[in-house]
Order: structure tokens, then C-alpha cells, then sequence
């Protein structure tokens, strides 16, 4: 894959989700049961130590995101996603410590080390260098 391809599909990737964000909630059931599922797994798996930073990598419009801030009521939360229209959504809909950022999950403009968690809910299928991917939340 050329680098023109691959910025060609990141772009369409991006467009759809922006295009989705506004009707995004109501319906994506899947992705809702599936960040639920999730949350009940980093629960069980933090019950020693809650975190005190918290990356939530392709946030969408916050299925995760939302319940993490509630759960982790002291930690920061940073809400990260390619598509800024998801982001509008869940600043809307959330309260609390939360930072925002538009961003590609192969190339976080984050400090190595700045997280206690990092999560991420439906993201990665979505990469075109999952390896990338989990190189940067590493």
C-alpha cells in the first residue's frame, strides 16, 4: 500500500465517522454492549489501584469514555479520536475532568509514559497499521 492509499483511507475513514457523529448513539448498539463489556473487564482488573490518567483511544462519542470518568471519578480522562465531529458529540454529553484531542491512533501526540490506562473500544480494525497502533499506546 502506498502512502497516497493509505491517506486516502484514513481520510474516507475519517469522513464516515464525521458523518456518522450526530445519529452515532442511537445506532450503534453493538459498540455500546461492547464498551460495557469492557468497562466490567477493566473493573475487575483495576480493583487495587484506580488509575490517575486515563487514555481513551478512539473515544467515539463516548460509550467508554463517559462511564470512565464516573468510574475514575479522580482520575484525568483524555478522549482521543480521528474524527472531531465524535468528539463534539461527547463534549456535549460529558462532565468533568476531560481533556479533547482529534487524533490518529498510529501517531498519539501524547508523552510516553503520561498514562496509568489506556483503552480503546472497536478502534483497532479500523487501523491500517495495527502494529503502529499498538506500538504508540505502548
Amino acid at each position: 500500500m502506498t502512502l497516497k492509499d493509505s491517506i486516502q483511507i484514513k481520510q474516507r475513514i475519517k469522513e464516515q465517522f464525521s458523518a456518522a457523529a450526530e445519529n452515532y448513539d442511537s445506532k450503534a448498539s453493538l459498540q455500546k454492549m461492547v464498551a460495557e463489556e469492557l468497562l466490567d473487564f477493566i473493573l475487575l482488573n483495576t480493583q487495587h489501584a484506580a488509575p490517575s490518567t486515563v487514555l481513551d483511544i478512539g473515544c467515539g462519542t463516548g460509550f467508554l469514555t463517559t462511564p470512565l470518568i464516573k468510574t475514575f471519578s479522580f482520575a484525568r480522562v483524555f478522549a482521543c479520536d480521528i474524527a472531531h465531529p465524535m468528539l463534539k458529540v461527547l463534549k456535549v454529553k460529558t462532565k468533568g475532568p476531560i481533556a479533547f484531542l482529534s487524533a490518529d491512533s498510529e501517531l498519539l501526540p501524547y508523552k510516553n509514559g503520561q498514562f496509568d490506562m489506556a483503552t480503546s473500544s472497536l478502534t483497532y480494525q479500523w487501523t491500517l497499521y495495527p502494529k503502529t497502533s499498538f506500538l504508540e499506546t505502548y
